[in-house]
Order: structure tokens, then C-alpha cells, then sequence
């Protein structure tokens, strides 16, 4: 839904559950909605309330009765209003409102190069916070402007669990360990900067944990959805798997053998009983029946303008037969292509351009090029160039340009690249504005 106008957003949320319902969807195996959350433990961020408006367990803020048990357990008063939220955070460092900040991790991009974008409130250049500190695993451009670093402990380095999309809280256990207590984990780190944060009333006491297992039997204790969970019934269902076949010895099975973290899915409200693969089996709480909710019907203007007339509409695939190709094999392999840009044949004529004609498009330089090879940024005038070969496509509607990349070019971009996390950096298939111009020769 990142693509989507925040007009929008929730009735296309609600259309989706009711596509769920309508055909039998929910309460099946692999069934139901599922929403592409970044990152590999996005799912149990939510879950345990790292969201500006909610409680651990997903409990909204005003829940009188999770807010007491949670004010109950940490010793204190939760704050009457919601968080600001990472856009409320850019905004309030831009406005000046916001004095200190830490950013553990710059996967979202928060910072930028030389601060946050102030480009929302017409500011001259971008800014930072008074006072910034990263907790990274690398040297990034966010840790380079910090007026603290502290180094982070890598997933290699780490103990503890994740959730995955279905549910699935799975342990995280040290593939290696850390050298002379170089970088620690950032739960080891809040924990010690929350011990020395003058909050009367704080147990200072609860936030010095042992061990990883400690932690998970708070968030038992004050997630529902995850009451029954421990790290020892975590170990008891993982299984042991051989590396080699059936037909090798026995010792040089033993030798190459893992143990598969199976995880546990919540609902797991209690250890004595088994975990929930498929939500909604038993109908929905209450015994009722889904009510099917009409989404209010509203037509939303695409957002272009004299200068960016049509919407660009990116797309991946593995391959395409139909579209000729080379691979450069000097280094890296790299894939050789005229990427097609398709035009509906109305919006060809009126821009002048003609089938295999060398054409550009024009998109702000934030919307990326989903790293095309072909890809050129024009920093004077602020926007991208994609380069390629015009296509003349009747089934095009009028006003939309498609072009559509490989994943091998994508995997291929992803291996030279030489940012720190350049995974992170890869821009979704949004869809956006764009102009479409021939180029001489």
C-alpha cells in the first residue's frame, strides 16, 4: 500500500479483507491477507508495540486495562498521547521541536547524507536533530554525521527470536561470537541507557535483564498472543535435520546436522496447548460471522502535473523470451538490453515519438530506477532518466508508461553496488509520475 494515496489506503485494506472473506480465504491454511511488512521482524515490531499508537500485544494506547497491567508491571505512567511515528519525528527535527535522537539501524533511510530532508517545510538545506546518535554495524552515512556511534552487534552476532509474516516466532541463535565486547545488542544498549534515565517511579531493577530468555517472559507476560511462549518450548520445537543422505554413515550424519527452528504461532495463550497455523478456524470471536464492509467509493486524481503528464508503472520478472539480450561477461555478469518502454499509441503521437525510437523518461529523482543499469540521475534539474526503446502498446490505457526489468539485472546491481546495505536501498515498483522524451541518435 505504499503506492497507494493515504485517501485510499484503508479502503483498499477493507476491499482486501473482504476479497479474504468472499472466497473462503480465512480460516485455511495459507490462506488470509497478509501484509509485506519490511524487514524480517517487522511482524514482531507490531506485535509488541513498536508502533506510535499501540501497547505490546498490539493493544491500542487507550486500552484501559492492557495500559494499567503494562503501567503495573514497569513502574510507571504511560504517556496520555500517541508517539510521533518516523514522519513525525522527520517533521518535528525539521521544525526544530525535536532535540535528540537515536536511530538504530538506517534501513528506513531516516538520515540521509547531511540530515534529514527539509524539503517539507521549504527549508534551504536538510538538518538534523541538536543531538544525534546511531547505534550501526557500519560506518553509514547517518553514523557519519552522529554526534554518537555506537557499534551494533550484527543478526550473525545475536541472540533471541523473530517473527515472520505467518505468525511464526522463530529463535535467532550466534552464528559467531563478539570480540572483546566490541558491539553489543541494541536491547543490551536501551536497557542501559534506560537505567540511567531519571523517571521517577522507574524499575530500574526490571530493565537489567540476564538473558535474552528473561525478556521473552515479559513479553509473555504482557503480550496475550504470546502467553504461552518460552524459550524452552521454542527449543522443543526445533528438530534435528541431516545435512547428507539417508545412505552416508551415521557419524558423518551426525557431523553435518542442524537443527531446524520450527517456531511457535501465535495465538499461544497458553504452554499447555498447541500453537494456531491458521487464524479464524473456529469463526471469529464471539461466534459471529465477518461482516462484509462496502469501502467508500472515491475516485482519486493521479498526481500529475504540465511537467511529469503520465504515470510510470514499473515491473520485475525473472525473464521475458521475447526481448533480445547480452551478457557482458567481463567481472560481474551484466545483463545487455534496449529496455521496452511501452506508450499507448495516443500519448506516442502527441509526444512525437515513433516505435524504436531511443527515448527517456523523466521521474523525480526520489521515485529511483529501480537500479537500472540504463539509469542516469540529472541532479541540475532534480529528477531520474531511464533510459530505452519506445514500444507502441494498444492495450496501454492513455497517460500510462510501462517498462518492466529483470531480477537477474536487479541481483546483478545489488552485487556492484558498493553502499553499505544496498538491499535497503533498492526503491519499490512505485508507481509515479513521469514524462516521456525521444533522445537524437
Amino acid at each position: 500500500l505504499d503506492n497507494v494515496p493515504d485517501a485510499s489506503a484503508g479502503d483498499c485494506v477493507l476491499a482486501l479483507a473482504n476479497l479474504a472473506v468472499i472466497t473462503r480465504s480465512v480460516g485455511n491454511p495459507a490462506g488470509g491477507v497478509f501484509p509485506m511488512l519490511p524487514g524480517a521482524n517487522g511482524q514482531g515490531a507490531l506485535d509488541l508495540g513498536c508502533v506510535p499508537n499501540r501497547l505490546p500485544g498490539g493493544a491500542r494506547l487507550f486500552d484501559d486495562a492492557h495500559r494499567a497491567q503494562v503501567e503495573t508491571a514497569w513502574g510507571i505512567t504511560l504517556p496520555a498521547g500517541a508517539g510521533l511515528g518516523i514522519r513525525g519525528m522527520r517533521q518535528a527535527a525539521v521544525d526544530g521541536d525535536l532535540a535528540a535522537m537515536l536511530v538504530i539501524g538506517d534501513g528506513a533511510g531516516i538520515i540521509g547524507d547531511s540530515g534529514i530532508s527539509a524539503a517539507s517545510n521549504g527549508a534551504s538545506a536538510p538538518v538534523k536533530p541538536e543531538f544525534l546518535a546511531v547505534m550501526d554495524s557500519f560506518l553509514t552515512p547517518a553514523a557519519q554525521i552522529a554526534d554518537v556511534v555506537l557499534p551494533r552487534a550484527t543478526f550473525a552476532e545475536k541472540d533471541g527470536t523473530f517473527t515472520n509474516l505467518e505468525r511464526r516466532i522463530q529463535r535467532l541463535r550466534p552464528a559467531v561470537s563478539v570480540k572483546n565486547n566490541a558491539a553489543m545488542p541494541e536491547g543490551w544498549v536501551l536497557a542501559q541507557l534506560a537505567q540511567r534515565l531519571d523517571i521517577a517511579g522507574l524499575d530500574r531493577a526490571g530493565l537489567d535483564y540476564a538473558n535474552p530468555a528473561s525478556v521473552m517472559d515479559e513479553i509473555a507476560a504482557l503480550t496475550p498472543a504470546y502467553a504461552g511462549v518460552s524459550y524452552a518450548r521454542l527449543a522443543a520445537a526445533s528438530t534435528l535435520v541431516m545435512q547428507t543422505g539417508v545412505d552416508e554413515p551415521r557419524p558423518t550424519q551426525l557431523l553435518y546436522a542442524r537443527r531446524a527452528e520450527l517456531g511457535l504461532q501465535w495465538p499461544c495463550a497458553d504452554a499447555d496447548k498447541s500453537t494456531t497455523p491458521a487464524l479464524y478456524q473456529d469463526g471469529f470471536p464471539g461466534g459471529g460471522k465477518a461482516e462484509i464492509g462496502a469501502p467508500f467509493f472515491r475516485i482519486i486524481a493521479p498526481p500529475v502535473t504540465d511537467e511529469l503528464p503520465a504515470m510510470l508503472a514499473p515491473g520485475r520478472v525473472l525473464l521475458q523470451r521475447d526481448q533480445e539480450l547480452e551478457i557482458a561477461r567481463n567481472g560481474h555478469n551484466r545483463i545487455v538490453r534496449d529496455e521496452l518502454v511501452q506508450l499507448n499509441p495516443a500519448d506516442a503521437a502527441s509526444w512525437g515519438i515513433a516505435a524504436g525510437d531511443p527515448v527517456a523518461v523523466i521521474t523525480d529523482s526520489n521515485a529511483g530506477a529501480d537500479g537500472d543499469s540504463n539509469a542516469v540521475a540529472d541532479t541540475a534539474g532534480g529528477h531520474q532518466h531511464i533510459t530505452g526503446v519506445a514500444a507502441i502498446a494498444e492495450s496501454l490505457p492513455a497517460g500510462v508508461v510501462a517498462m518492466t526489468t529483470l531480477f537477474g539485472q536487479l541481483a546483478t546491481e545489488l552485487q556492484a553496488s558498493e553502499d553499505i546495505n544496498p538491499m535497503a536501498r533498492v526503491p519499490g515498483l512505485a508507481v509515479t509520475p513521469c514524462r516521456v522524451t525521444p533522445l537524437a541518435g
